[in-house]
């Protein structure tokens, strides 16, 4: 229910009440003394705000009661003053807005059955009863043509509440989407960064403790200033794409090959790609790496990069570990990861051995 609805609708009651006051009054007016004309006012003027108040607290049989009762009571009035035809005219207009067709047509000619029956038995002129007819009748249409479009407003009401709550839906699944979709930023980046930092700490920690190579600590210790670094960047750089700009790939496939441990060989044109699928094959090739240098230490990395006319394909190819790796911790989600991004970019993901070694294969439509 709209604001307008809720001002009009407190108008209503004591504007049928004011209505009511003056039929009443001009109907007695008329009736002079007759104490059964009298008596029959009484119950019209008792039926409608019957009816008003029944209608209003979903009592629907007092309501139908009521209406029966102010048909006939102004149908036996009508030939002692003509102005309590208003009833009947009062209850075709309640009937055909409140009750189903039928019912409402039957409570629409209460009045007019009524009027006929005293026609009938007091041999009076059948012009009166016409009329009452006629008004009766446009009363029953115009309360019909008012419940369809109640009707049609509450059907309207109901489909713009569930367009809104489409749109509320909607509106919560773009929210979570884009939460998924910074988190796995976040976690890339982090994973990245943080899992080659653990292993230079890891290695200056232990040239600490022997405390025999003081250069090699250093040089250590600039390479994990390097990763800090290159994390930042990273960061900046999921920043720019989750403001959906280019991905330059070949340009984030050389940072990320930036040692003599991993190779990239691009082949075809390289051209700047839509976020979605540019970082889709970017996170694939990190997390790639990053998973050959924990479980492959010391195999070299072959990232192959693809332009073809429709596709982009991103391979990462290792070799068998020349150490033995390290410990193995809780398993993680990279892969899982890596898989779920690149089919939301439209693509696919292969991943399993290649020799002695391990594969990883992502393309996506561009």
């Amino acid at each position: 229910m709209n604001a307008d609805t809720r001002r009009i609708l407190p108008l209503r009651t004591p504007i049928r009440l004011v209505w009511l006051a003056v039929i009443v009054v001009i109907v007695a007016s008329h009736l002079r003394d007759r104490p059964w004309s009298l008596a029959l006012l009484v119950v019209g003027a008792a039926a409608w705000p019957t009816w008003m108040g029944a209608d209003a607290h979903g009592r629907r049989r007092l309501a139908v009661g009521a209406l029966l009762a102010l048909g006939c009571a102004g149908g036996l009035l009508a030939p002692h003053a003509s102005f309590a035809i208003a009833f009947v005219v009062v209850v075709g207009v309640a009937s055909g807005s409140t009750l189903e067709p039928l019912p409402a047509l039957l409570l629409s000619a209460c009045g007019p059955a009524c009027l006929a029956l005293l026609t009938l038995a007091e041999h009076r002129s059948a012009e009166l009863l016409a009329w009452t007819c006629l008004a009766a009748a446009a009363a029953y249409v115009g309360g019909l043509s008012r419940r369809q479009a109640n009707e049609h407003a509450r059907h309207a009401a109901l489909i713009g509440m569930e367009h809104e709550k489409t749109e509320i839906a909607q509106a919560r699944a773009d929210v979570l989407a884009e939460r998924n979709r910074i988190a796995r930023e976040v976690h890339d980046v982090l994973a990245h960064t943080l899992s080659a930092l653990a292993v230079q700490l890891e290695a200056a920690d232990t040239v600490r403790e022997h405390g025999d190579s003081p250069d090699q600590l250093a040089d250590l210790l600039r390479r994990s200033r390097r990763l800090v670094a290159d994390g930042l960047d990273e960061t900046r750089a999921a920043v720019r794409a989750l403001r959906d700009e280019p991905v330059q790939l070949v340009e984030r496939l050389e940072a990320l090959a930036h040692d003599d441990t991993v190779s990239l060989d691009v082949r075809g044109t390289p051209r700047p790609l839509a976020p979605e699928p540019g970082l889709a094959l970017y996170r694939a090739a990190q997390e790639a790496v990053t998973n050959a240098r924990k479980h492959a230490p010391g195999a070299r990395a072959a990232i192959t990069v693809d332009f073809d006319a429709a596709a982009t394909t991103v391979s990462v190819r290792n070799g068998p570990p020349a150490a033995a790796p390290a410990e193995r911790g809780a398993p993680g989600f990279g892969l899982q990861g890596m898989r779920e991004r690149v089919e939301l970019a439209g693509g696919r993901l292969e991943a399993g051995t290649d020799g002695e070694g391990w594969a990883v294969r992502a393309t996506v439509p561009s």
